[in-house]
């Protein structure tokens, strides 16, 4: 944990490191990073042209932070642009909001959310959601060493590092398999379990989720595998078949903790960003966004959403048309 004082000086990025590399996850609103244009997947390779790169990660904010009007030069290798992009940010005071929102639910029920609980002058992380579900702290610090781990997790885990846990969709077939996770959301798209190149890929979660601020939206993606009937070819059963739906509702997921999730919503869209959105400024802009996911299921159901909701989302080919560009999504709400 670090010694902070309700704000330091720095450059306004929230980051993990993964396989040796520095991953910007989110910019600070208003922040220098944020003005100088560093954005979510950004992959940090020198600071002040010091490489960077198997840097250990405690180490990270020290070459970030400094006093106020410094400068720093950061260089970054982003997906789709060739070669290294250059930043100069000025460093500046980043507040640390300690409370994210405070109102009353009902006549005598508040709900307070906040990112850290501070004790003497030291600071801990607290969940961010509902109370009731204490992230594993290893986890937000992307040791994934499981809690309540089943002995079939680790097996795997022993075989491939960047597994993060197990999903299981009862009454499918065989929808039942490790769940890995990598830098960004392209390295396990067409790479199978021991990360040989494979079309069908493997079962891999949102690089986002990597962070505490990211599981608010958990997002699990698989191949729809027509031929041989395996990875997340059976979901499309949700969008087919009505009496599947109202029959197969639970999910269980075993990362960051055991959990299980109730599916509330189907529907065939295009791969629209939007629809895996992982980090909300705001409680209200979060239920918004679960409402409206509920509103373009293909089988209704009635649910109201809370601030301290946390959803996740399976994500799939879509075989029922021809363009390549539609998903299946099958959206589902925490209920353990």
């Amino acid at each position: 944990m670090e010694e902070l004082g309700g704000g330091f000086s720095g450059i306004g990025v929230e980051f993990n490191t993964l396989n040796d590399t520095i991953i910007v996850v989110n910019t600070v609103s208003g922040g220098p990073a944020e003005r100088v244009g560093l954005a979510p997947n950004d992959r940090i390779v020198t600071i002040n042209g010091v490489d960077v790169v198997g840097l250990d990660r405690a180490d990270v904010p020290k070459r970030l932070r400094g006093a106020r009007g410094t400068k720093v030069t950061i260089s970054v290798v982003r997906r789709g642009v060739s070669g290294k992009l250059d930043f100069i940010l000025t460093r500046d005071d980043i507040p640390l909001n300690t409370v994210d929102a405070a109102y009353m639910l009902d006549g005598q029920t508040g709900y307070i959310s906040t990112k850290y609980a501070k004790k003497g002058s030291r600071v801990y992380e607290a969940p961010e959601a509902a109370p009731a579900w204490v992230r594993p702290a290893d986890a937000l610090q992307m040791n994934y060493s499981i809690e309540s781990a089943s002995s079939k997790i680790e097996t795997y885990k022993a075989q491939n590092s960047d597994v993060i846990g197990w999903i299981k969709v009862p009454n499918t077939a065989n929808i039942d398999y490790p769940v890995l996770i990598a830098a960004d959301n392209d390295y396990y798209l067409n790479r199978d379990f021991n990360k040989k190149k494979k079309t069908g890929g493997a079962i891999y979660m949102d690089y986002r989720n990597a962070t505490a601020a990211g599981q608010r939206h958990i997002i699990v993606y698989g191949h729809n595998m027509q031929k041989s009937k395996v990875d997340f070819y059976y979901l499309h059963d949700y969008m087919n078949d009505q009496n599947f739906f109202n029959t197969t509702r639970i999910i269980q997921m075993e990362a960051f903790g055991k959990s299980e999730w109730e599916v509330f919503s189907v529907h065939q869209s295009e791969a629209d960003p939007k629809l895996i959105q992982t980090h909300f400024t705001k409680n209200a802009q979060f239920v918004q966004f679960c409402q409206s996911l509920a509103a373009k299921s293909k089988w209704p159901t009635n649910v109201t959403f809370q601030p301290t909701d946390e959803i996740l989302s399976l994500v799939t080919c879509d075989t029922n048309t021809k363009n390549d560009k539609y998903r299946v999504f099958i959206h589902a709400r925490r209920v353990k």
